[in-house]
């Protein structure tokens, strides 16, 4: 995207952007649209459980949780449609599978291991920019568009100690890796230059790691506490590194309370260092990811939820509720964006509790930065 508004500002002239697709417009600036690598369950909870469940890769004392060999994945399907720069868009859909992931105990020892990949960066956009240049004397109109698809996933593998029946442990390295492949071309109305067409496959990779703790006191109440520090995303082509860019430190914590049989409630924070991806930006030779022309703030998220049991004891069909504010870290402007979530879900168990099903919706609104964008 900085090389494509480079072009703009070189032209001297008015231009136009369109966003045609994407995971999401606000994907479009930085890094990417950062993803959480929660469970279904968390999901249908607003996110607030994310640091207390087994089954999300966002805390990894919760690897100790597995007393049986399990294995989970999420897949999802969104339908979006957005208003940027005065230009309205709906009908856009995407189908992922965020989150995959393996984990059980080391024998008959309190130690026992998860591995698992979750979407870190989404960077699947469509960029049409109409632009007016002055060749040679002459004032020539021109259509550039880059397509991008691909992103960054996080391949985490950690081991978790059951210290007793109150309170897990656990740590995790995480392996960022994934690729985005561009498609730049650039149409002339003038039929003295040829068309271009330029074909990048951008590699990335980074290393992170984790830690973190889940209490369980009282049987009425949970307490989950995680951190996660990672290095640079780097990035490269067949041609060699075209850049890196720091990565956040993240601090998560939640709490869920059970106090009366079948109901629960939770809530959850989480802190990151955004801000960090935006250094060096604007310094010569510094070969920043993001940009000069994007800023990167630190984000806040906060979540809560509701769960309600109505089928006796077993607590199947449950009826789960959630809400979630969450800063978005990147922005072509000086505004931060930001998120609001409302989510609902129910889940149920077969095969005799081996296996179960659960289910989520989540209502998005996303504003800030001149844009406008809603999704289910």
């Amino acid at each position: 995207m900085r090389r494509l508004l480079a072009l703009c500002l070189l032209a001297g002239a008015a231009s136009t952007t369109a966003v045609e697709a994407q995971t999401s417009v606000f994907g479009v600036a930085g890094l990417g649209y950062p993803t959480s690598p929660w469970s279904t369950r968390a999901r249908a909870l607003g996110g607030s459980t994310g640091a207390l469940d087994q089954f999300s890769m966002m805390n990894a004392g919760g690897i100790a949780g597995f007393r049986s060999l399990s294995m989970s994945m999420v897949a999802g399907t969104q339908f979006r449609s957005y208003e940027a720069g005065g230009i309205r868009v709906s009908g856009v859909r995407s189908t992922r599978v965020p989150l995959a992931m393996l984990g059980g105990p080391v024998g008959s020892t309190p130690i026992a291991f998860g591995i698992g990949f979750s979407t870190y960066l989404d960077r699947t956009y469509d960029l049409l920019t109409a632009d007016t240049l002055v060749l040679r004397g002459d004032t020539v109109n021109v259509v550039d568009r880059l397509v991008a698809d691909g992103g960054v996933i996080d391949l985490r593998g950690g081991v978790g100690w059951l210290v007793s029946d109150g309170l897990w442990v656990g740590t995790a390295v995480h392996l960022l890796s994934g690729s985005t492949r561009e498609n730049r071309t650039r149409d002339y109305d003038s039929p003295i230059y040829a068309d271009m067409v330029r074909r990048d496959d951008i590699a990335y990779r980074g290393l992170a790691v984790s830690a973190g703790v889940v209490a369980l006191p009282f049987t009425w109440l949970r307490l989950g506490l995680s951190g996660r520090t990672a290095g640079k995303l780097r990035a490269s082509r067949a041609g060699g590194e075209v850049g890196s860019s720091g990565l956040p430190v993240e601090i998560s914590g939640a709490v869920l309370l059970a106090p009366l049989q079948n109901v629960s409630v939770s809530g959850a924070a989480t802190w990151r260092s955004w801000s960090r991806a935006s250094s060096g930006a604007g310094t010569p030779g510094s070969g920043d990811l993001i940009g000069p022309t994007v800023t990167a703030f630190d984000t806040w998220e906060i979540a809560g939820g509701l769960e309600l049991g109505v089928l006796g004891s077993s607590s199947t069909l449950p009826i789960r509720a959630g809400v979630r504010y969450t800063q978005l870290p990147f922005s072509a402007v000086a505004e931060q964006p930001r998120e609001i979530v409302l989510a609902g879900g129910t889940g149920f168990g077969f095969a005799r509790g081996r296996a179960g099903l659960d289910l989520s919706v989540e209502r998005v609104l996303r504003t800030g930065a001149g844009a406008e964008e809603r999704a289910w």
